[in-house]
């Protein structure tokens, strides 16, 4: 268990039945399924906390969910025509800019392949160049075209936003917004 995520769990204690959990095992489906290892310090994460919203206002997605919406596997295939998943709109926008679509999207070599997403249309992606471990995060705070890069774990970066030492949400949570609250996790669906 890394470091991060120790300190996340005593800053925030998980619940203790995790909702839709899975069991370590499972991931080795997942990860045949997607055809890639997955990070461990994520793989962690969901075992300890399962499904839920952090902070009132994003969600981590969960291999193991029920829920399409909020289920990695499901947002990271294709499903269009018929359906849409997070990587199907990313598709789409590089369809609509053509070459000015700055990613590959998985499961090209290298692409971003979805692990998180804000309310109000933010989305979390890792960049799945080289080691798992090391996978950058891409992140869109909205459907702007514009992002950042944080070279840090998807744990170091829930850490940094639920103790607001990394100010990724301060355009949405406004500078009175209290960080490094135990209740920063609402377990189940939301």
């Amino acid at each position: 268990m890394s470091d991060s995520l120790k300190q996340l769990m005593q800053m925030v204690p998980p619940p203790h039945a995790p909702f839709e959990a899975g069991v370590a095992a499972d991931f080795s489906r997942v990860e045949a399924t997607l055809g890639l290892s997955l990070p461990d310090d994520y793989k962690q994460l969901v075992l300890t906390y399962g499904s839920g919203r952090w902070q009132e206002f994003w969600n981590v997605l969960n291999p193991f969910t029920e829920n399409r919406f909020l289920n990695l596997l499901t947002q990271s295939a294709t499903l269009r025509p018929h359906d849409w998943s997070t990587l199907d709109s990313e598709r789409y926008c590089r369809e609509a800019e053509g070459a000015r679509y700055p990613h590959p999207i998985y499961p090209e070599e290298g692409g971003i392949l979805p692990w998180a997403f804000t309310d109000n249309g933010g989305r979390f992606f890792w960049l799945t160049v080289g080691n798992p471990q090391d996978w950058a995060t891409i992140y869109y705070p909205d459907r702007d075209p514009n992002f950042q890069v944080f070279a840090i774990s998807a744990v170091d970066l829930l850490l940094g936003a639920i103790s607001g030492t990394l100010p990724i949400f301060q355009e949405s949570f406004g500078s009175d917004f209290a960080f490094g609250q135990a209740d920063a996790f609402a377990p189940g669906l939301t």
